[in-house]
């Protein structure tokens, strides 16, 4: 039993860690000045596409203690609509509506499929997800209205969208990335979401990967005595 909650330590301790992947094998941080990259191309919308994701998640229970993983996969689709709007569907299932304007990508609104007739929430104020142009050491928060499911109002995370959480969403820099099908070159996003704007005790804390035109291409995310990994694995 000693032995098993040991070993159970040394994986909790491997799994909070944080990963910080550099600019080939310095291991320096990546650097973060003058004017980067389109917001739009970022986030993968400027073209239709599907990207397949694999989710690593972990829980750790206290008696014993133990870290309990579990994996998926996750399929998003962005179609490209008129006046500027991406429709985001998870799964096949139609989800979120995006609009691309002068400011950056706003989370327009949730997709309900299973209402009767299929309609659409629509956010007001309209949460900011990502400047049209990001720029070195720039940050923004976002507050972001809660997802609307069958029991209800909830907050809850997808990907790059974060319902009913305040959060504050910092760019770092450029980043190499490397993945078991290929590697990117990446531009490296950290978040910190919170319950409300006035809250102090941060929920949890998000790594986020993007490759232009692609979109997102890695996620890590800690929070306490969970965590989740996501990695891309194919865009077509």
């Amino acid at each position: 039993m000693k032995r098993m909650r040991q070993i159970a330590l040394i994986l909790m301790a491997l799994m909070v860690a944080p990963v910080v992947i550099g600019c080939g094998d310095s291991g320096d941080e990546p650097t973060a000045t003058g004017a980067f990259a389109d917001g739009a191309s970022l986030l993968g919308l400027t073209r239709d596409h599907e990207l397949n994701y694999q989710v690593y998640d972990s829980t750790v229970t206290y008696d014993p203690q133990m870290i309990h993983y579990d994996t998926t996969d996750m399929r998003i689709n962005v179609l490209r609509g008129r006046n500027d709007q991406v429709r985001l569907s998870l799964d096949g299932v139609a989800h979120d509506l995006l609009t691309i304007d002068a400011l950056g990508v706003l989370h327009s609104g949730q997709i309900r499929p299973n209402a009767n007739p299929v309609d659409t929430v629509f956010f007001y104020p309209t949460p900011v997800i990502m400047p049209r142009t990001l720029q070195g050491n720039s940050s923004w928060n976002i507050l972001s209205p809660p997802f609307v499911g069958p029991l209800g109002a909830e907050r809850r995370t997808l990907l790059f969208l974060n319902y009913g959480y305040y959060t504050v969403r910092k760019f770092l820099g450029r980043s190499d990335v490397i993945l078991p099908g290929r590697s990117y070159e990446a531009y490296h996003c950290r978040l910190a979401l919170f319950l409300t704007e006035t809250s102090v005790d941060t929920q949890m804390v998000v790594d986020e990967y993007y490759s232009l035109t692609v979109g997102l291409v890695k996620l890590e995310s800690q929070a306490p005595g969970r965590g989740r990994r996501i990695i891309l694995i194919e865009d077509h």
